[in-house]
């Protein structure tokens, strides 16, 4: 959970209470009675900006310099999208992949309105296409169920979440991109996340067990301290559930997608 702080305090201060003191003016509280998706995208599109800002924490590659990477990868994520089963698609929600150059991290992490981080060091971890498809389509839910605005709204709350928003607050934008960053979910969060990506992949070609890969190779591997699920933690039975899920889908994909997944890997700095 956030520890609140000096500047975090004030800006409840003035926000929430709305009264004047030496450290802020009067001020109107915006109008939090409908959080709409317009609004959803807009914070999104500001926390893109706070990426931005933080471009030594977050250094991304090149989409130019990087072009076929960015297009493999964006090729896979539009092979989620055309099954047909997203929820947001033609509202203005920015389904892309952005790459963070970072090789002693295996983190992603996902913004409100689409956008998917992924540091290198994760793509990395990944062996295959399959594996891949099945990490975006995890990280894909917390935008498209909400999921990312809902664990920020329970800790900062609307009117906050508004504010940034419209714009106005950057320092507290920054905040909150380091707590999507860097925080833990809950479980019951990951577990949507993990029954969301199993569904989305059993509607492609690919083999639909990618997420239990990931983690069977993360247990024999316990030196590694996987970044990606120590900020995505399960249930002592999350591999029996999505085994159980995969089985109740009747999922019939088999394409692995090893060799092209290594043609993409070579292409990483």
């Amino acid at each position: 959970m956030l520890n609140n702080s000096t500047p975090y305090l004030l800006l409840l201060v003035c926000t929430l209470l709305v009264f004047t003191t030496p450290g802020c003016e009067q001020i109107e509280p915006p109008d939090t009675s409908e959080f709409t998706l317009q609004d959803e995208v807009k914070l999104g599109q500001e926390l893109q900006e706070a990426v931005t800002r933080n471009s030594a924490e977050y250094p991304l590659l090149d989409e130019n310099n990087y072009a076929n990477l960015y297009a493999y990868a964006n090729g896979l994520l539009d092979e989620l999208i055309q099954t047909g089963n997203i929820e947001h698609i033609n509202n203005g929600f920015d389904w892309s992949v952005k790459i963070i150059q970072d090789d002693a991290s295996e983190s992603a992490f996902t913004l409100p309105g689409g956008p998917i981080y992924m540091s290198s060091g994760l793509l990395k971890y990944l062996v295959s296409e399959h594996e891949f498809l099945a990490l975006l389509a995890h990280e894909m839910a917390y935008a498209d169920r909400s999921l990312v605005k809902n664990f920020l709204a329970d800790e900062f709350g609307l009117t906050v979440l508004l504010d940034v928003s419209l714009g106005s607050n950057p320092e507290i934008a920054d905040t909150l991109l380091d707590l999507i960053a860097n925080s833990t979910y809950p479980k019951a969060i990951t577990k949507q996340a993990d029954e969301y990506s199993v569904a989305l992949v059993c509607h492609t070609d690919y083999l639909p067990d990618g997420l239990l890969d990931i983690l069977e190779r993360a247990q024999s591997m316990p030196s590694l301290n996987l970044d990606w699920l120590n900020k995505r933690p399960g249930d002592n039975d999350r591999q029996v559930n999505i085994e159980d899920l995969i089985s109740d889908l009747n999922c019939s994909g088999v394409n692995e997608g090893t060799n092209n997944y290594a043609e993409f890997l070579s292409l990483l700095p």
